[in-house]
């Protein structure tokens, strides 16, 4: 029996609170509020608190090998037909990807398109899931190396959530990405602006950390060093404030600010600091992306980098697509 339950409700509201400030709290009760709805017989709450236990074990912990565990019994168990008439029966096909994504999202490419194929046809603007969906388009574009395809797709996902925030706020962060690599730095001081002040009004920290680590790296190259060190003293009391791990973003943007100011020693102790969180999590591209980016800062340091090409190669053959950096790794050591 399916239907609306206060208890599970308001219980659920609380989980929700939780994920960014202590996410072990979130995922108790969240296991708590699946393990009443199995009792009661209520597939739609044991589906969403499975959906969103694995999205605190993503987003919150970065743990995914947790994530991956409980990831491939829900989806394949939501695939069952009594099970698709809810929207979480997408949402958990969602998390199959995203977890695919954390891991090795170039080796897993054919199977994200899979599940994006399988399931955005079976979506409207009318529920959530359409702009996860359309935004996980962005970050596969990106997987298989179709910048072009990534843009133009960005593009529309910011035009298609202009009237959901929630969704927006990500479209900015996605602006923001190839606001930096183009070295746009007036556009990415516009994006991330407006991005962090929509995140700060919709009380999205997580996103808010992100945008404002990149209006911090844009306001250095504007030459406004004082506001950009304003911005960055912000971001880190901020970060210092929650028991959420951060991701790739925040550390990679860290570095970037402090390379950019010249303080190459902070900026590998940054990448050291962000590799220590990748330690058992299962994020082994992340790891590998990470470690070819400390064998930079070690070269351009002038030490020697032997260890850390080694270390970096034993660790690529953990990956799905084992040879997906070796074009990198030989154009930085050719340099």
């Amino acid at each position: 029996m399916s239907g609306f339950d206060f208890e599970l409700f308001f219980l659920f509201r609380k989980a929700v609170d939780k994920r960014e400030t202590d996410p072990d709290e979130a995922i108790r009760m969240l296991d708590e509020i699946r393990d009443l709805a199995i009792e009661r017989g209520n597939d739609e709450w044991k589906l969403r608190a499975e959906h969103w236990r694995i999205q605190t074990y993503i987003t919150s912990k970065k743990d995914f090998n947790k994530a991956r565990q409980l990831v491939a019994e829900a989806a394949v168990a939501a695939r069952e037909p009594h099970f698709q008439n809810y929207q979480e029966y997408i949402c958990l096909q969602n998390d199959l990807m995203l977890v695919y994504d954390g891991i090795d999202p170039v080796g897993y490419a054919p199977d994200i398109k899979e599940a994006i194929d399988l399931t955005i046809s079976k979506t409207t603007p009318a529920v959530a899931c359409h702009f996860c969906l359309n935004r996980d388009l962005i970050a596969y574009h990106l997987g298989v190396s179709d910048e072009a395809a990534a843009r133009d797709q960005t593009a529309k996902f910011f035009d298609m959530t202009i009237h959901e925030d929630h969704y927006h706020i990500q479209a900015y962060e996605r602006l923001c990405y190839f606001a930096r690599k183009d070295e746009a730095w007036r556009d990415l001081e516009a994006l991330a602006r407006a991005g962090a002040d929509l995140a700060n009004t919709d009380d999205q920290i997580n996103h808010w950390i992100i945008l404002r680590s990149y209006h911090t790296l844009a306001l250095y190259h504007l030459d406004r060093v004082e506001e950009a060190e304003r911005v960055h003293d912000t971001v880190e009391y901020r970060v210092s404030t929650l028991k959420m791990v951060q991701g790739h973003a925040y550390y990679t943007l860290k570095s970037a600010y402090q390379e950019a100011q010249g303080k190459l020693e902070d900026a590998l102790n940054t990448v050291d600091a962000y590799l220590k969180t990748l330690d058992g999590t299962g994020r082994i591209y992340w790891e590998c992306k990470t470690r070819l980016e400390r064998i930079r800062l070690v070269k351009k340091l002038g030490y020697d980098t032997e260890a850390d090409v080694t270390l970096f190669k034993e660790r690529t053959q953990k990956l799905k697509a084992k040879t997906q950096f070796d074009t990198q790794l030989a154009e930085l050591l050719s340099h």
